[in-house]
């Protein structure tokens, strides 16, 4: 890790989890801890262990998402996001990195790619368009 700070932080969020399975925002911090510190396999897998206790905890799919992304699993970050699309179709972060994880899929047909780029468009910058420039 980067800092101490961060080592500390992991210790605190895995004791955290020893002594409370069901306190999800720790896998949540933990996970997120992981990934920003460039371990990527150990923030999908403290993702995995949240969603085997739950696995309808909608916001470790963003961090399940991105470290999947980062270990170079597209597909399965794809699917993470659109979890949590299903659920909060505006949320403007995680329609984001869907679309940016589509783009490198490789069976993904220039049509529908086109689709998800005008979907975010019309969700995210339509509403915006009167007040540009």
């Amino acid at each position: 890790y980067d800092t101490a700070g961060a080592r500390v932080a992991v210790e605190a969020y895995k004791k955290c989890i020893k002594f409370n399975p069901k306190k999800y925002t720790a896998y949540l911090n933990l996970a997120a801890i992981y990934h920003r510190h460039s371990n990527a396999e150990m923030a999908a897998s403290v993702s995995r262990d949240l969603l085997k206790i739950n696995k309808n905890y909608l916001p470790i799919y963003m961090n399940y998402g991105l470290a999947l992304g980062s270990l170079g699993k597209s597909h399965e970050a794809v699917d993470a996001f659109a979890r949590i699309l299903a659920k909060d179709p505006n949320n403007l972060r995680c329609r984001s990195n869907h679309l940016f994880y589509n783009q490198y899929l490789d069976d993904i047909s220039p049509r529908k790619l086109y689709e998800l780029h005008s979907e975010w468009n019309v969700r995210h910058a339509d509403p915006y368009r009167s007040s540009w420039p």
